[in-house]
């Protein structure tokens, strides 16, 4: 081995000559990066062989060799590669240039940082300070100043003596500084700037250099690391300093939405950049919002932190102008509050509440920067604190103010203290504050408004709705809108809709008493007398106030409408309510009880054709079971006015429209009637239901509504005979007898009484008894209709047919109860009461007596259900006495009862009717039921149209007729017609002219 040695060494140094040579070959060639390399090389493998190489260039050529290692060791060109050297030269690398460069230069600077930056790497901050002292000694550079106060950074121990030769080197050359920074120590610029803001935050009283030049240090912080999130804050200060406010906006917004998208952002630098952002926006003008938003977060993000921002970057007249704005803002806010708190339709709703948190974030803000109005902001925190719900956070504010000594605003806070009782169902002390608003010597309107509306609800709770509505509507009377914001805002939602039936309830209550709520003494708790004067005040509201507040809670609430419509009536503002109703139509779906005030509105201005329209429909609902409270609302002579129009609509319907479909409909008029009328002036429209309701077979019904009468006065007779006759109906003897005993006990001057007596008798098949009764009854007086009636039907129920002459004459005149009374015979009795009448009428028409035949004729319709040969007979006689009208309704009944009848009796009527109708100027009716008796049976017709010897009348009126539906271009009609005016005289010329030019003129048109 020790042989070994000196033969190694000699290896070595020829190698590295042989390195040296080729470099020194590259370096004549001019390839100075290949010639560096070769020497850098030949370092390896012998350092003194080419150091001393390198010492014995030319200084030209050392130049450049140290140029081209410098340039290596600040990385700014590649090493060139050697692998291809017979000699397999070693791998290079910088480290090997920079020990290369440093023993040739042991001072070289370049070399030097390269060789501290790895010691830096390595944690040896505290050897790489002192070298740079060694260094600076002979080389004072920047490379190397920066250099050492990374290095004191880094050292921790003394890194505020690093900033400061950072700030020096900074003030000194700032493009030089930052360049040098972000090229050889962007590693360690987070430890940097850490240190930089270390320093910053350092306490006041720190003699440090960085506190007396913090504005450069600012500027150098913003200088290295201008998008670092921990610099924004600084770079925005130094923005609105330099009174740059649009950049700090700019700045801050990106700054914070950095911030915000980096998921954690630091409270305080958030408070900076907003302060600084609201206070760029307040120099710039015109974006108050945008300023009072990011001020209210800047409190909210650090709010000791934006204090102190606030009061440097806002003088105090500025700090004034930025609380009128808040305010401003407050108020517009709270008005949008309470605008959609109005306009919330259904009353159990808390829509609106979500708008109280913003009010909440500026009053927080207020009371950071104005503690002059501290109390009074406190009372509204605690306001809203309430309205939003948050009710423990309201009663401890309101305790804590009623506590302290100072006695502003103290209905205020009663008032709110007093629903945060309720809200937590404390009604005693709830009741106890309200009391104390009230008692006041002092009111305030707005406190006292809540006290009512709170004390209303609990009298509520304890079953005293007179006194709840007295109190709300004082409430109304105070302030209305208020009032009915109150209960939207502060009553606890699932108290509402108890409050608001309660309310209804009670205004119907005091819509059928018609009179003026009123206080009773007893019912007063207040011991002031403000209360007082205001109750009797009230008066003068009535209830419509009540009403339209109950409207004012739940504007979808039916009842309300109408309640509030029904104030408006018994005002005598119909107009209003009409206007209410109108609304009320098109969105309840309960119409009935609309409609009966629509058609009660509508008949009072005259409209009665609407009236009954109105009442049409609200009959078509099928639903009455609600007017009961409609009428107790109306006045006297509405009542009146309503019942005796829905009566004569009743009489109407019966007069013109038989059957039992309008029977049902009069029986609902005559419903509305009597419901209108009360229980004492009922009497006709019952009767006249009863009768109804007995004509649709309901009989025990029909005895309901007797019965209604009679307990009002059990001697009406109407009543008793009809109930009398249902109880025979259902056979019923028992009861039938009482009320007959009844008829016999009554005045004996009562013919009505005495008939129904006779009517019983005769229809319990007693006519003997019901004779005698009769002529010892009438037999004395002067014999009247309803007498001679009786007597000819018991005379014919008897057998005695000299009856038929009294109730020919009864028929004759048309009497009312004839037709009743036949009900009275069987239909033995009736088949010989018929025949016998019309005897005597074939024979007075024998004696030319046409008239006389009339009344005999009309007592053997009547007896015999209208049998068509006794109408034919009479409509003869009518004919004769030139009474076409009559004859015409008579002919129409024996039309409308053909049915097995032979086709020569259908065609004999139908010409009979044709005649009638040709008699009495209908000329167009006529030809048209010639032509139908024609298309029945051809000769038959002919032979009835030629028998009458009316030819050339007939012919002349299908002729007229012909030409008149030509004339309106109706050919298809005139065509026919003319046809068949031909058949009844087919050599009328005229007929055969006009039926040629209609087929000229229509040949465009098919006719057959």
């Amino acid at each position: 081995m020790m042989s070994e040695g000196p033969s190694t060494l000699w290896r070595s140094q020829g190698q590295a000559r042989d390195f040296c040579q080729e470099g020194d070959r590259q370096l004549a060639n001019g390839d100075l990066p290949l010639a560096t390399a070769f020497h850098v090389a030949g370092f390896l493998l012998c350092a003194p062989v080419a150091v001393n190489k390198m010492a014995a260039l030319e200084k030209e050529a050392q130049a450049n060799v140290v140029a081209i290692l410098e340039s290596w060791c600040r990385g700014e060109s590649p090493i060139p590669k050697l692998g291809n050297h017979p000699s397999n030269p070693p791998p290079l690398n910088v480290a090997t240039a920079a020990a290369f460069l440093l023993a040739f230069d042991p001072h070289n600077v370049t070399a030097s940082l390269f060789k501290m930056d790895a010691l830096l790497k390595a944690g040896h901050a505290e050897s790489v300070a002192s070298q740079c002292d060694a260094l600076l000694e002979v080389h004072p550079c920047a490379e190397l100043v920066l250099t050492h106060a990374l290095a004191l950074v880094l050292s921790r121990t003394h890194f505020q003596d690093g900033v400061a030769e950072y700030l020096r080197a900074f003030a000194e050359n700032r493009n030089e500084t930052v360049m040098f920074m972000s090229r050889r120590q962007r590693r360690y610029l987070e430890k940097i700037i850490q240190a930089c803001l270390d320093c910053v935050s350092l306490p006041d009283n720190c003699q440090k250099e960085i506190f007396i030049r913090k504005d450069l240090c600012y500027d150098f912080l913003v200088a290295i690391a201008p998008e670092d999130l921990r610099v924004c804050p600084i770079q925005a200060r130094r923005l609105f300093e330099r009174r740059m406010y649009e950049e700090c906006v700019s700045l801050s917004s990106r700054g914070l939405e950095a911030f915000s998208s980096n998921g954690s952002p630091s409270s305080q630098e958030t408070s900076s950049l907003l302060m600084h952002r609201a206070a760029s926006f307040f120099a710039i003008g015109g974006h108050v919002p945008e300023m009072l938003k990011d001020l209210k977060a800047a409190f909210e993000a650090h709010p000791k932190l934006a204090k102190n921002f606030f009061e440097g970057l806002f003088s105090p007249e500025e700090v004034e102008r930025v609380e009128k704005h808040t305010r401003t803002v407050l108020e517009a806010d709270f008005a949008t509050y309470k605008d959609a708190i109005r306009v919330r339709n259904e009353v159990r709703s808390n829509g609106g509440q979500e708008l109280i948190p913003p009010i909440v974030r500026t009053l927080h803000f207020l009371v950071q920067i104005a503690p002059g109005s501290l109390r009074e902001l406190n009372i509204r925190l605690a306001d809203c604190y309430l309205l939003e719900g948050n009710i423990s956070t309201s009663l401890e504010v309101c305790d804590r103010l009623l506590a302290s000594a100072e006695t502003t605003y103290r209905n205020t806070l009663l008032a709110q203290r007093g629903f945060c009782h309720l809200h937590a169902n404390r009604r005693p002390e709830a009741l106890r504050d309200f009391q104390a608003i009230l008692e006041d010597l002092t009111p305030h309107p707005s406190s006292c408004v809540k006290a009512l509306c709170g004390r209303g609800l609990i009298r509520a709770w304890a079953g005293h709705p007179y006194l709840t509505a007295l109190d709300y509507l004082t409430a109304c009377g105070l302030r209305f809108e208020e009032t009915g914001f109150a209960i939207k805002a502060y009553v606890p939602w699932n108290q509402r809709g108890f409050l608001l039936v309660t309310l209804q309830e009670q205004v119907q209550k005091m819509l059928e008493m018609k009179e003026i709520v009123r206080c009773r003494s007893e019912d007063r708790l207040e011991k002031s007398g403000w209360l007082d004067r205001l109750q009797k005040d009230g008066d003068s509201f009535g209830i419509h106030p009540l009403a339209s507040l109950l409207l004012e809670l739940d504007g979808s609430e039916a009842a309300s409408r109408l309640l509030c419509a029904d104030a408006l009536y018994q005002l005598d503002r119909l107009e209003e309510s009409h206007q209410i109703l109108r609304v009320a139509l098109s969105k309840d779906s309960e119409r009935t009880p609309v409609l009966a005030r629509l058609a009660l509105l509508q008949l009072k201005r005259g409209h009665v054709d609407g009236c009954n329209q109105s009442l049409k429909k609200m009959i078509d609902t099928g639903n009455l079971s609600c007017l009961q409270g409609f009428v107790k609302v109306l006045k006297d002579d509405d009542r009146a006015l309503w019942k005796s129009h829905c009566h004569t609509r009743a009489v109407t319907v019966l007069k013109n429209k038989p059957g039992d479909a309008y029977l049902k409909e009069a029986v609902t008029y005559l419903s509305l009637a009597v419901i209108a009328a009360g229980d004492n002036n009922a009497v006709d429209s019952l009767l006249m239901r009863a009768r109804c309701y007995g004509l649709l077979g309901q009989k025990k019904t029909a005895i309901f509504d007797f019965k209604a009468i009679l307990k009002e006065d059990p001697r009406n007779t109407r009543a008793l005979c009809g109930k009398a006759f249902l109880h025979m109906a259902l056979d019923q003897k028992k009861k039938l007898s009482k009320v007959g005993e009844s008829l016999v006990e009554m005045d004996k001057q009562d013919s009505e009484a005495h008939m129904l007596c006779v009517d019983l008798q005769i229809a319990r098949g007693r006519p003997k008894s019901a004779l005698s009764y009769l002529q010892r009854t009438f037999g004395q007086r002067e014999p009247s209709d309803a007498v001679n009636s009786r007597l000819g039907i018991l005379q014919a129920a008897l057998g005695n047919l000299n009856g038929v002459h009294v109730l020919a004459t009864l028929a004759g005149k048309e009497y009312k109860d004839l037709e009743h009374l036949m009900g009275f015979l069987d239909g033995s009795q009736r088949l010989n009461l018929a025949q016998v009448a019309a005897r005597e009428a074939k024979a007075m028409t024998k004696d030319q007596c046409p008239r006389g035949a009339m009344k005999y004729l009309t007592l053997a319709v009547l007896a015999s259900h209208n049998n068509p040969q006794y109408l034919r007979q009479r409509v003869a006689c009518w004919t004769q006495l030139e009474d076409y009208q009559r004859a015409l309704t008579d002919i129409q009944k024996v039309v409308q009862k053909h049915g097995t009848n032979s086709l020569k009796t259908q065609v004999g009527d139908v010409c009979s009717w044709a005649f009638l109708l040709l008699s009495s100027e209908g000329e167009a009716a006529a030809v048209k039921q010639f032509i139908h008796a024609l298309q029945l049976e051809k000769s038959l017709a002919l032979s009835h149209i030629l028998a009458d010897h009316r030819r050339e009348e007939v012919s002349k009126a299908f002729l007229q007729t012909a030409r008149t539906y030509l004339a309106a271009g109706r050919y298809e009609e005139a065509w026919t017609t003319a046809k068949f005016g031909l058949l009844v005289d087919q050599n009328d010329p005229e007929l055969q002219k006009l039926k040629g030019r209609i087929k000229r003129q229509a040949s465009g048109c098919k006719i057959q």
